[in-house]
């Protein structure tokens, strides 16, 4: 498995600090698309309270049915914007 510092991006942009934050969390992203399959309902269940989450309506990266399944399981944990108060 390939690490955040041994990714080719690394090797770009070798004295701007900044590209590690980059890095990181393109590296951070492609192993959660590879490596998570399904939701785990209950580690969610039992986190609850710690959980806070934001669904913008217009965004286009998650679509609205997502919500809806997560604001059951977590009722108090999820917020959905409306254009209205923009």
């Amino acid at each position: 498995m390939r690490t955040p510092s041994s990714t080719p991006f690394n090797s770009l942009f070798p004295l701007d600090p900044s590209h590690r934050v980059v890095n990181n969390a393109l590296f951070m992203a492609g192993t959660e698309m590879r490596e998570i399959k399904e939701l785990d309902h209950e580690t969610l269940r039992q986190h609850n309270s710690k959980i806070h989450g934001f669904y913008g309506r217009t965004d286009g990266w998650v679509p609205i049915d997502h919500y809806e399944e997560m604001k059951e399981m977590l009722p108090t944990s999820l917020c959905l914007d409306s254009s209205s108060y923009f």
